[in-house]
Protein backbone atom coordinates (compact mmCIF):
# COMPACT_ATOMS: atom_id res chain seq x y z
CA UNK A 1 0.00 0.00 0.00
CA UNK A 2 1.30 3.43 -0.90
CA UNK A 3 1.42 5.91 1.93
CA UNK A 4 1.15 9.55 0.96
CA UNK A 5 4.17 11.49 2.20
CA UNK A 6 3.36 14.29 4.54
CA UNK A 7 4.22 17.84 3.69
CA UNK A 8 6.85 19.25 6.01
CA UNK A 9 8.87 22.39 6.08
CA UNK A 10 9.47 25.77 7.57
CA UNK A 11 7.89 28.98 6.35
CA UNK A 12 9.38 32.24 7.67
CA UNK A 13 6.91 35.08 8.37
CA UNK A 14 8.61 38.07 9.92
CA UNK A 15 10.09 37.14 13.27
CA UNK A 16 8.20 33.83 13.49
CA UNK A 17 8.63 30.62 11.54
CA UNK A 18 5.58 28.53 10.70
CA UNK A 19 6.28 24.81 10.87
CA UNK A 20 4.32 22.95 8.19
CA UNK A 21 3.24 19.39 8.84
CA UNK A 22 0.37 17.86 6.89
CA UNK A 23 -0.77 14.46 8.10
CA UNK A 24 -0.94 11.41 5.86
CA UNK A 25 -3.94 9.04 6.06
CA UNK A 26 -2.48 6.85 8.83
CA UNK A 27 -1.55 9.88 10.92
CA UNK A 28 -5.06 11.33 10.52
CA UNK A 29 -6.49 8.15 12.04
CA UNK A 30 -4.01 8.32 14.93
CA UNK A 31 -4.74 12.02 15.49
CA UNK A 32 -8.49 11.30 15.63
CA UNK A 33 -7.82 8.76 18.40
CA UNK A 34 -5.99 11.51 20.30
CA UNK A 35 -9.23 13.51 20.39
CA UNK A 36 -11.02 10.51 21.93
CA UNK A 37 -8.81 10.51 25.02
CA UNK A 38 -10.29 11.60 28.33
CA UNK A 39 -10.27 15.31 29.17
CA UNK A 40 -7.87 14.51 32.03
CA UNK A 41 -5.27 13.12 29.61
CA UNK A 42 -5.60 16.12 27.26
CA UNK A 43 -5.42 18.43 30.29
CA UNK A 44 -2.09 16.90 31.32
CA UNK A 45 -0.68 17.12 27.78
CA UNK A 46 -1.81 20.74 27.50
CA UNK A 47 -0.42 21.64 30.92
CA UNK A 48 2.94 20.06 30.01
CA UNK A 49 2.99 22.09 26.79
CA UNK A 50 2.22 25.34 28.60
CA UNK A 51 4.79 24.64 31.32
CA UNK A 52 7.45 24.08 28.65
CA UNK A 53 7.19 27.71 27.46
CA UNK A 54 4.53 27.50 24.77
CA UNK A 55 1.47 29.63 24.16
CA UNK A 56 -1.79 28.22 22.77
CA UNK A 57 -4.28 30.25 20.77
CA UNK A 58 -7.39 29.61 18.70
CA UNK A 59 -9.03 31.44 15.83
CA UNK A 60 -11.98 30.79 13.54
CA UNK A 61 -11.90 31.11 9.76
CA UNK A 62 -15.31 31.78 8.26
CA UNK A 63 -13.84 31.17 4.80
CA UNK A 64 -12.67 27.65 5.76
CA UNK A 65 -15.41 27.11 8.34
CA UNK A 66 -12.75 25.73 10.65
CA UNK A 67 -11.02 26.46 13.93
CA UNK A 68 -7.25 26.86 13.91
CA UNK A 69 -5.17 25.95 16.95
CA UNK A 70 -1.71 27.51 17.10
CA UNK A 71 1.14 26.59 19.44
CA UNK A 72 3.81 29.28 19.68
CA UNK A 73 7.22 28.91 21.28
CA UNK A 74 7.71 31.95 23.51
CA UNK A 75 11.00 33.84 23.29
CA UNK A 76 13.63 32.74 25.81
CA UNK A 77 11.33 30.06 27.25
CA UNK A 78 10.74 27.25 24.76
CA UNK A 79 12.84 24.95 22.61
CA UNK A 80 10.58 26.12 19.79
CA UNK A 81 11.34 29.79 20.32
CA UNK A 82 9.76 31.94 17.56
CA UNK A 83 8.17 28.89 15.90
CA UNK A 84 4.48 28.27 15.32
CA UNK A 85 2.74 24.94 14.79
CA UNK A 86 -0.87 24.99 13.58
CA UNK A 87 -3.72 22.57 12.98
CA UNK A 88 -7.29 23.14 11.92
CA UNK A 89 -10.51 21.18 12.38
CA UNK A 90 -14.26 21.56 12.73
CA UNK A 91 -14.01 22.18 16.50
CA UNK A 92 -11.49 23.75 18.88
CA UNK A 93 -11.15 20.41 20.70
CA UNK A 94 -10.25 18.51 17.52
CA UNK A 95 -7.80 21.23 16.42
CA UNK A 96 -6.14 21.16 19.87
CA UNK A 97 -5.87 17.37 19.87
CA UNK A 98 -4.41 17.27 16.36
CA UNK A 99 -1.77 19.82 17.35
CA UNK A 100 -0.99 17.91 20.56
CA UNK A 101 -0.62 14.75 18.47
CA UNK A 102 1.81 16.49 16.11
CA UNK A 103 3.80 17.98 19.00
CA UNK A 104 4.02 14.81 21.10
CA UNK A 105 4.08 12.01 18.52
CA UNK A 106 5.55 13.34 15.27
CA UNK A 107 8.30 15.64 16.47
CA UNK A 108 11.17 14.14 18.44
CA UNK A 109 11.05 15.39 22.03
CA UNK A 110 8.55 18.07 21.01
CA UNK A 111 11.16 19.97 18.98
CA UNK A 112 9.59 21.36 15.79
CA UNK A 113 12.36 20.97 13.23
CA UNK A 114 12.20 20.88 9.48
CA UNK A 115 12.12 17.17 8.75
CA UNK A 116 11.78 17.47 5.00
CA UNK A 117 14.38 15.87 2.79
CA UNK A 118 15.32 15.78 -0.86
CA UNK A 119 13.18 12.65 -1.15
CA UNK A 120 10.10 14.81 -0.48
CA UNK A 121 10.64 16.72 -3.73
CA UNK A 122 10.04 15.68 -7.28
Amino acid sequence: MTVKKRSRGLVKKGEYTFVRLSLNAQEKVAAKKYSEQTPEVIDKLLTDLLMSGHKVSFSYSEFNDAVTCTFTGKPDEAVNEFRMLTSFAASWWQALCINLYKHNELFSAGVWEDQSSEEDFG
